[in-house]
């Protein structure tokens, strides 16, 4: 082959290797021994060398040589050790993956220790006072008869599979084995064996079999639902239940459990760490909690303790209810935003428990059972990934009913605002005298635009676009323009890109709008040409021919067929007839764009004659209508956007129920980027206002019993949209009939669980019509219970009371139709639940796994309640008497900061918080908080069985491993994916590995997966994180990094093609 091909494959070569190169680098491998590190001499083992995903080499070296080298058709390795020899193959071992020109790094080393007759077996016992009970210590002593040089190591075997359980240096002939705080996992069968310390690893034959049982229950599992606990109803549902490894169970029985019943609802035998039980087609009856368990089919038949309950929601029962956003949906990194969950008004069920969820997460992100109508979900010190869109449900728990989700909100976090664009039409360089409109794109929520020209002052305005009349050439030059956050009034986006604008002098106007008509004659002339196969055929185009040649010349003949002047028909506001953009179209914004005849004649009929504009998907519109006529046919371009303006959410503050004489405001919310309000009051509009931040406060000012008492609706716009219309709200006014009358079933104190009933009667009945009745929290006047009655008494059943319920409760009376007039309050009643408060909730950010120095924020919450107004937050540590921080607050949380956090401060952690006043009642603490500080453990390695690439619906297993030197008795072990701030799995295994399944596995399963051991007990030592192992879902690959890869393969095909064809 000539020199110059040899060259040029060189090239492409090198630079695929490059692009593969700068894509990923290579991390060092994971090497681990099957079935174990520990063999017999004579019997086989696998050395499995596992690399990133497309890596197809590999290298096997021992004692710091090469051994092997293989290529592989995927990413892991298999070195077969046969008929292992104690003195070869009892050595050291370490292996690299490799791409191309490319090697990773070297393994971690990989002792493996080869038992021989050659040296007395060891003896092992457990030492007196041993007992079966939980939570004691055992110490295992392993001991050799003869005097051993020190050069020995002692390790503590799983006697079945020879596992690794601890590692501990010779001393004196015998060496102990601490097994502190045992529990029902612990049970099985130990054996102990010594080997060299320095190859080769020569051991000795295992000790005889010590067999302990730990007298206890078996450890929780975990349940889980698939795809989600809140669903539709039809939807089929998986419930998983996972159980910890445990060397004493080979097989179980799986039992699920619904707690409405005492009886199991499925039964599963099996050998595996899961089964799966399948709830097809679930209906809105399924709603419920449940759980499972497993129990060990041996004689012992020990069971399990119960997982945690999982709250199953089967959707569509009750009224969807509405979503809001306080202060706003655009938040500023670090600040706070609470979404606030209503029934609708005619729903009012007695604590319900409502559910904040986000859209393309299965599980949900907060639950609350307040004493009202609505529940408040704080997201505190928001970051970029708390963006999205959130949805929320409640649902009833004593008949199991859950309503429809509402309709969507969207949070905007504005931690890097998208830079903005900046276009002109009709051209950047166009004649004097011309119009020119420029317009500044930015996300929806933007609020305000300003247009920066170079030399000259910046013009702000609300609308995108900028228009510049009759141009000369004072205003050429560079343009750039920005936007407003839409939730600072000093905060602005970066400028666009740079625009130049060109005014060209009048005396060259001529000869180019001449070259342009020429030009432009050309081109129609080729495409009347190329199109005149697709010309209709059909008549009935009566002086009309010369334009219907031309516009059905490139559209298909069944569009333009469908126009017959002659058909009596409505006329009507735009047809559809094109979905691509011709080149002479007006504002180039979007690609979704529809072209539209639009009727001036019935667009002018419907603009007068309709009261409500019915909701289009546009977002601007670009038309001419000068020197029109009242018929002209005309052709203009929608701009189309694929998002239409959802329903806003209405309510009243402070209350929707109000005295006579008060004021009150009702406050709409739109989706960000809305700007026009209207409020509409019993069918007809009553205001329209512009509000800046997406929302619009309408002030009612001295409400008034005929003209205010009314049911109310509002909607958002943008430009020319508007929403569908709110949910109605009932605006209630008091102070117009005789108070009524209310009586409480409880003595002043009352023990929880009971139930209570609260009368509200109407002194006298005068008029047949029916009212509404209604429980009130009588310091804030919310609506608690609803009630309709034909009679002139409402009973209001609270059932099964708890401490939250603590408070004071007042009713009225008002009329079920407009003007909704109500009675005066009833007098105040008083109900006092003895027992604790509802626990808080406790979490952390950044996150529970740290680095060293990191500062940590836990956050406080607990549940909104009647009752305390302010409460002391305590947070507490485990192992410590007294709280590490205390907070007095009147809010519904508060924030516990721990400054440059070390390995020390590792630990569980939970928070309290306590009523201020006299009663000084405390709740439960919350449950606890595990956070964990890296860095003084040597970091394990992560692989996955039985591969990296996983076709969706099958399962993976990530196995974390300890580094042979470390072996720490029942370390926690802790999954976590790269970019979530949470963990994902933890474990507290038996031995020196855990296993976490990944089950049934979906698109979002893919990613980069870490994770890390430490001890739970002082001194608190925490390993590094693991090496990143990447988990590839079948159809999930990244299009850029698909994209990158082709284009690097085609450029070396391109280069091989023209070494070739140059050198036939």
């Amino acid at each position: 082959m000539d020199a110059t091909v040899t060259f040029l494959i060189s090239i492409g070569l090198c630079l695929h290797w490059e692009v593969e190169a700068q894509l990923a680098t290579i991390s060092r491998p994971t090497l681990w021994a099957e079935p174990s590190p520990v063999v017999p001499k004579g019997a086989d083992v696998t050395l499995r060398c596992q690399g990133q995903r497309g890596r197809k080499r590999f290298q096997l070296w021992k004692d710091e040589e090469l051994q092997e080298e293989r290529n592989v058709s995927w990413h892991l390795a298999d070195f077969v050790l046969r008929n292992v020899d104690d003195f070869n193959d009892a050595r050291s071992y370490r292996c690299r993956s490799g791409q191309g020109p490319l090697w990773s790094e070297f393994s971690d080393p990989l002792a493996l220790v080869v038992m021989t007759g050659d040296f007395p077996k060891p003896s092992i016992l457990v030492l007196p006072n041993f007992s079966g009970s939980p939570r004691t210590t055992w110490t295992i002593q392993c001991q050799i008869s003869w005097q051993s040089s020190s050069d020995h190591n002692f390790a503590l075997l799983e006697a079945k599979s020879l596992q690794v359980l601890q590692l501990q240096k010779f001393s004196r002939g015998q060496i102990y084995f601490s097994l502190p705080l045992v529990r029902a996992e612990d049970s099985g069968n130990y054996s102990c064996i010594y080997y060299r310390k320095t190859p080769p690893y020569r051991g000795s034959q295992p000790s005889h079999t010590l067999e302990l049982i730990v007298s206890d229950k078996l450890p929780r599992p975990t349940l889980r639902a698939q795809p989600g606990p809140v669903v539709p109803p039809g939807t089929n549902i998986t419930l998983w239940c996972l159980r910890p490894k445990m060397s004493s169970l080979e097989e179980v029985t799986f039992t699920l459990w619904e707690i409405r019943s005492h009886l199991p609802l499925q039964n599963q035998i099996s050998a595996a760490l899961w089964t799966d039980f399948s709830l097809p087609s679930v209906r809105p009856e399924d709603t419920g909690s449940y759980r499972c368990t497993y129990k060990d089919r041996t004689a012992s038949g020990i069971k399990s303790e119960y997982s945690n309950s999982l709250e199953l929601v089967v959707t569509g029962s009750l009224p969807k209810p509405s979503l809001s956003a306080l202060p706003g949906q655009v938040v500023e990194p670090g600040k706070h935003v609470t979404l606030q969950c209503r029934q609708p008004s005619w729903s009012a069920l007695w604590r319900a428990t409502f559910t904040l969820l986000k859209v393309g997460s299965p599980q949900p992100l907060q639950s609350q059972s307040p004493a009202g109508t609505f529940a408040v979900f704080p997201l505190l010190s928001v970051r970029a990934q708390d963006a999205g869109n959130y949805t929320c449900i409640y649902q009833e728990t004593a008949f199991h009913q859950g309503s429809e989700p509402s309709d969507n909100i969207e949070i905007w976090v504005t931690d890097a605002p998208p830079k903005p664009s900046l276009s002109v039409w009709p051209a950047p360089e166009i004649a004097s005298g011309t119009n020119v409109t420029l317009l500044c794109q930015g996300p929806p929520w933007t609020t305000r635009f300003v247009l920066h020209k170079e030399g000259s002052m910046d013009i702000t305005q609300d609308e995108a676009e900028f228009f510049l009349t009759r141009v000369t050439s004072k205003h050429s030059g560079h343009y750039s323009c920005s936007y407003q956050l839409g939730t600072n009034g000093s905060l602005w986006a970066q400028h666009s890109d740079p625009l130049q604008l060109t005014v060209r002098e009048s005396s060259k106007t001529l000869l180019i709008t001449l070259s342009c008509v020429t030009f432009l004659l050309l081109c129609l002339l080729l495409l009347v040409c190329f199109c005149h196969q697709y010309i209709p055929r059909a008549a009935g185009f009566p002086g009309d021919s010369f334009r219907r040649f031309f516009c059905c010349s490139c559209l298909p003949q069944d569009v333009c067929l469908s126009h017959h002047l002659e058909d009596p028909r409505e006329d009507p506001l735009y047809t559809e007839v094109g979905t691509e953009r011709p080149k002479e179209s007006s504002m180039p914004i979007d690609k979704d764009v529809t072209y539209a005849h639009l009727n001036k004649k019935t667009l002018n009929e419907r603009q007068t004659g309709s009261k409500e504009t019915t909701t289009e998907a546009t977002l601007y519109t670009t038309l001419s209508l000068e020197m029109l006529g009242p018929d002209t046919f005309m052709e203009i371009t929608f701009l189309s956007s694929s998002e239409t303006l959802t329903r806003p959410t209405f309510w009243a503050l402070p209350s929707p129920v109000v005295p006579k004489g008060a004021n009150v405001t009702l406050r709409c919310q739109g989706r960000p980027g809305s700007d026009r309000f209207q409020l509409w009051k019993d069918g007809e509009l009553r205001e329209e206002r512009n509000g800046p931040w997406s929302q619009a406060d309408f002030v009612l000012r001295n409400a008034n019993d005929w003209t205010d008492a009314r049911s109310y609706r509002c909607r958002s716009g943008k430009g020319p949209l508007w929403s569908e219309l709110s949910e109605p709200l009932a605006l209630v006014v008091t102070g117009v009939f005789p108070k009524p009358n209310i009586e409480i079933s409880a003595d002043a104190l009352i023990s929880p669980g009971k139930t209570v009933t609260i009368w509200c009667q109407m002194p006298q009945r005068s008029s047949t019509e029916e009212y509404t009745f209604a429980l009130l929290d009588a310091k804030s006047l919310e609506p608690l219970m609803l009630q309709i009655s034909a009679g002139p008494r409402a009973d209001f059943l609270i059932p099964s009371v708890r401490a939250k319920d603590t408070g004071s409760y007042s009713c009225i009376y008002y009329k079920k139709t407009p003007p909704h007039r109500a009675s005066h309050l009833s007098p105040a009643v008083e109900l006092t639940v003895l027992g604790q408060l509802p626990r808080p909730a406790l979490w952390a950010q950044p996150g529970l796994v740290v680095a060293p120095g990191t500062n940590i924020t836990l956050w406080c919450l607990r549940p909104r309640l009647a009752s305390p107004k302010d409460v002391t937050f305590s947070l507490w540590k485990t192992g410590t008497q007294e709280p590490l921080q205390n907070q007095t607050s009147a809010a519904l949380w508060t924030d516990f900061s721990l400054s440059s956090v070390r390995p020390k401060d590792t630990g569980s952690y939970r928070c309290t918080y306590k009523d201020r006043t006299a009663s000084g009642r405390e709740p439960e603490s919350s449950e606890a908080l595990e956070l964990v500080v890296t860095g003084s453990l040597p970091k394990p390695s992560l692989s996955a069985l039985p591969d990296l690439m996983v076709e969706p619906g099958k399962h993976v297993t990530l196995q974390c491993r300890q580094p042979p030197q470390s072996a720490l008795w029942r370390a926690t072990f802790t999954l976590l994916k790269v970019g979530s701030p949470q963990p994902l799995q933890s474990q507290s295994p038996a031995g020196t590995s855990a296993d976490f399944p990944l089950l049934s596995v979906k698109a979002q399963d893919a990613g980069n997966y870490t994770c890390v051991y430490y001890e739970r007990m002082a001194p608190y030592q925490v390993s590094e994180p693991s090496d990143a192992l990447e988990i590839w879902v079948t159809g999930s690959g990244t299009s850029d990094t698909i994209i990158i890869r082709l284009s690097s393969m085609l450029l070396l095909l391109c280069l091989l093609l023209m070494s070739f064809l140059w050198y036939p």
